[in-house]
């Protein structure tokens, strides 16, 4: 699961899920293992290895439309769309 949005989730436990944090984690995990000098697409490698590779994608309707999504546009055939501070509230 890949959460895509603007900012990290209020909760830490969701933050694994995140796909910026992901990207990061990735990009730590690759320098670390070796001593040449990283490709300078490193990052966006990274991200379309992990939007590639996720069986569900979590975005905001704004989002959707990003050029982020652009590499899911065929290869993905469920995509949840949060948009919960949208949800109308009645006046009490």
């Amino acid at each position: 699961m890949v959460r895509v949005g603007c900012r990290p989730p209020d909760d830490h436990n969701l933050c694994n899920h995140f796909l910026d944090f992901m990207i990061l984690q990735d990009m730590v995990d690759t320098l670390k293992k070796t001593e040449q000098k990283p490709s300078p697409t490193l990052a966006q490698d990274t991200e379309t290895h992990l939007m590639r590779q996720a069986k569900i994608v979590v975005s905001t309707l704004n989002y959707c439309g990003s050029t982020r999504m652009h590499q899911l546009k065929s290869a993905t055939a469920f995509i949840i769309i949060d948009e919960g501070k949208l949800s109308y509230c009645s006046p009490t």
